[in-house]
């Protein structure tokens, strides 16, 4: 990060050692397959919400499964609800994942989630730092004393971010916690902010705070 590089993490998707294993022995035989599956996604909106939904639809389609998806407060959310069988599924990032993993979650200091199983790596995620054209902010020492929008508390922005701006020693910046929709509260008119030109950053910049925003985008 100190080079002003982007950060790229890849989510994946999670699943209980019960599913997995009855899965790949039962392949022929659905006489011990749910009847439905619920995935954890994240926040409304999210990109998590998207990949999900659509997921759960091919699950629907393809194996004949109900397949429901539920927002969720994010991967470490999605970790414990998989590990304590709550879920079938959940979406998460290789960074919660491991912390919950090897027992280093905050909320859950010590507990080793490991009645879980990746399944497949789904996108890798680009970071991106987003400030208005007026802001004055030209670098990321800049974000000292300021007001950064990263997220919903347990989201993947909300888990790396702090840990970037320590790392890059950025001092005092007040960060704020919140999905999309309650972020987008603090920011002024949207004209004043130019988009990028990744198609999948344009839904997150309504999460933009007054002064600064942090996302997650794919592609």
């Amino acid at each position: 990060m100190s080079t002003g590089r982007f950060s790229t993490l890849c989510p994946l998707v999670a699943a209980s050692a019960l599913l997995v294993g009855s899965a790949a022995a039962l392949a022929d035989d659905r006489s011990d397959w749910p009847e439905e599956v619920l995935l954890g996604t994240a926040s409304l909106g999210g990109t998590y919400q998207v990949v999900g939904d659509g997921l759960v639809t091919h699950i629907s389609d393809k194996l004949d499964v109900l397949a429901l998806s539920q927002a969720t407060g994010g991967p470490y959310h999605n970790m414990t609800l998989v590990h304590t069988g709550e879920a079938e599924l959940g979406l998460v990032t290789l960074g919660p994942a491991r912390e919950l993993w090897d027992g280093e979650g905050v909320a859950a200091p010590g507990e080793k989630m490991r009645n879980v199983r990746a399944l497949f790596p789904m996108y890798q995620t680009p970071f991106h730092v987003v400030t208005l054209a007026d802001s004055g902010i030209e670098r990321i020492g800049d974000l000292s004393g300021r007001r950064v929008g990263v997220g919903p508390m347990g989201g993947t922005c909300a888990a790396y971010w702090p840990q970037f701006l320590d790392a890059l020693g950025v001092e005092d910046a007040h960060l704020q916690y919140a999905g999309a929709n309650h972020l987008a509260d603090y920011l002024p008119p949207a004209s004043a902010m130019p988009l990028p030109s990744a198609p999948a950053c344009r839904s997150a910049l309504s999460s933009v705070s007054s002064e600064t925003m942090t996302c997650g985008c794919s592609g």
